[in-house]
C-alpha cells in the first residue's frame, strides 16, 4: 500500500514541547495489516511493537514523536508520563524516547508526526528529560511519506543541518524512528533530494533500531 502525501497541513514553527502530552497510554492498535502494519522483525532483528494510531478522517489523535532521551531510567521505566517507548542504544550511545504530543488534527499520522517533529524549534528540554537535535534544521520539509510493506520511506525538501557525528546519528534516528512509531513500519530510509540522509552524512550500518514499550 502506498500513501503519499504534501506537506502543508500541520503546525506553524514555534510548537514547543509543553505542548507534548503528559498524559501516559500508548495508541489503540490497528487491526494488523501485513501490508501497512509490520512490526515483526527485520533481517537486522530490529523489532516495532507500535502501529498506526487508529483514526478516522480528521479525527484529533496523539502523535509520536521521537526524541533524545537526556539521561533514561536504567531500570525501563518512563522518562516522563508522556513517554511511550524506547529505542535500543545507537550512535554514539544515544537513545530516543518515543512520546505522544497532545491531541492534534489529522488525515494522515505520519506526515503529521514528522511535520510536528521538525516544528519544535527548542534544542533541549532539561525539564522534560529530552533533547532535540534536529531543531537546528529549521528549514527541512516533508515532501512525501510513502509505505510500502513493512518499510517507510520518507522524502524531506531544505538542507539538513548537523553540528557533528554522534548529532547526525540523532536526527536521522529521531525522523526514522517517528516514522516508523506513526506506521507500524519495521524500517525507514529518509531521502533528501533523492538522496539517502544516512549517505550524505556518511553513516554506516544505519539498520533499523528495535523499538520497545514502557509498560
Amino acid at each position: 500500500m502506498i500513501s503519499t502525501v504534501t506537506r502543508g497541513r500541520l503546525v506553524a514553527a514555534g510548537i514547543s514541547l509543553a505542548l507534548i502530552a503528559t498524559a501516559c497510554g500508548s495508541p489503540t492498535p490497528q487491526d494488523e495489516d501485513p501490508d501497512q502494519n509490520q512490526g515483526a522483525e527485520t533481517q537486522q532483528g530490529a523489532e516495532n511493537p507500535l502501529r498506526q494510531p487508529e483514526f478516522e478522517s480528521d479525527d484529533l489523535i496523539r502523535m509520536p514523536v521521537a526524541l533524545v532521551a537526556s539521561a533514561p531510567p536504567e531500570d525501563g521505566t518512563a522518562v516522563s508520563d508522556a513517554e511511550i517507548a524506547r529505542t535500543e542504544p545507537f550512535g554514539c550511545g544515544s537513545v530516543l524516547s518515543i512520546v505522544e504530543t497532545v491531541p492534534l488534527r489529522t488525515e494522515d499520522p505520519a506526515v503529521s508526526a514528522l511535520e510536528y517533529l521538525l516544528s519544535l524549534q527548542t534544542s533541549t528540554h532539561v525539564r522534560a528529560g529530552y533533547s532535540n537535535p534536529l531543531a537546528g534544521s529549521a528549514e527541512l520539509s516533508v515532501e512525501s511519506v510513502e509505505l510500502h510493506g513493512g518499510q517507510v520511506m520518507v522524502a524531506l525538501g531544505g538542507v539538513p543541518v548537523s553540528p557533528g557525528y554522534c548529532e547526525s546519528w540523532q536526527i536521522l534516528k529521531q525522523i526514522e524512528t517517528t516514522a516508523r512509531a506513526a506506521t507500524g513500519a519495521a524500517s525507514a530510509e529518509v531521502l533528501v533530494g533523492d538522496v539517502p540522509l544516512a549517505q550524505t552524512w556518511g553513516l554506516e550500518d544505519s539498520a533499523p533500531l528495535t523499538i520497545t514499550e514502557i509498560n
